[in-house]
């Protein structure tokens, strides 16, 4: 049985049995504690999938599996148990946060991002892990999105993140903002 979807509002779920791949615009929010189908000696994992695009700035889904984090969202949070174990496969967990849309000069706390959107830059990394976790060892950092303030402003900056369109390096520290 199939099911059109591509019309759902947003926060809509649904229950997939053996999806391959999730939908762009949505995201696995928890896995089935067994299988949903076994058939012709396959068997077939069942997803709850949740749609996100459309939502609005700033919203938190917590997310299940190895679905990667969508374009204008970050990992905000890592569990610190699986959140399902099918078959012998572990699953991890964590929380994703919508930036598209948020403020300039707004200011979240990441978790095991290693890319972060167009338009902000890290600030600060922490000198120790946000989560270590399931052979994960993640690192947190606080970003800030630049896009949109006025020129001339200065911001400092921690880390490796490639200069922003329009911003240029005036200094360079003498030591190191963080060591993990």
């Amino acid at each position: 049985v199939i099911k059109r979807i591509d019309q759902m509002a947003p926060g809509t779920t649904v229950a997939v049995c053996g999806e391959p791949k999730t939908p762009s615009g949505w995201i696995t929010t928890a896995v089935t504690s067994g299988y949903c189908a076994t058939a012709n000696g396959s068997n077939y994992v069942g997803r709850t999938i949740k749609r996100i695009e459309g939502m609005p700035s700033e919203s938190v889904v917590a997310v299940c599996g190895s679905d990667p984090t969508p374009e204008g969202w970050v990992t905000i949070s890592r569990n610190t148990s699986y959140c399902a174990n099918v078959g012998g496969t572990n699953f991890l967990g964590r929380m994703i946060k919508k930036l598209d849309g948020m403020p300039t000069g707004s200011i979240v706390s990441v978790c095991g991002e290693t890319k972060i959107p167009n338009g902000w830059i890290t600030t600060n990394v922490s000198s120790g892990y946000c989560s270590t976790f399931g052979g994960v060892n993640s690192v947190g950092r606080t970003i800030r999105k630049v896009e949109g303030l006025p020129a001339g402003t200065e911001v400092a900056v921690c880390g490796t993140d490639p200069t922003p369109q329009g911003w240029v390096t005036i200094s360079r520290a003498t030591s190191y903002c963080a060591n993990v």
